[in-house]
């Protein structure tokens, strides 16, 4: 408990701090299936996609061909 209680209280800080760059370089290290071509069903389609990192809304971005949407809770679906 207290490991966690030390953890929470640095990223407090670097919240306080406004220390933004930090925080999400440390998500986006382990952001899931980022930078891993995968299928997704998104708009109705079936689309292939590749995760590359979220926007300042915090909108999942994924590129698809020569462009980069961003998708928001509940707009995109991962096809296993």
């Amino acid at each position: 408990l207290d490991a966690l209680c030390t953890h929470l209280e640095a990223r407090y800080l670097q919240l306080k701090k406004m220390d933004f760059e930090v925080l999400l370089a440390d998500y986006l290290r382990v952001l899931h299936w980022r930078n891993e071509p995968h299928f997704f069903m998104a708009k109705g389609q079936r689309i292939a996609g590749t995760i590359v990192g979220v926007d300042e809304a915090g909108r999942l971005l994924v590129k698809t061909g020569a462009q980069t949407e961003a998708f928001d809770l509940k707009e995109i679906l991962y096809l296993a």
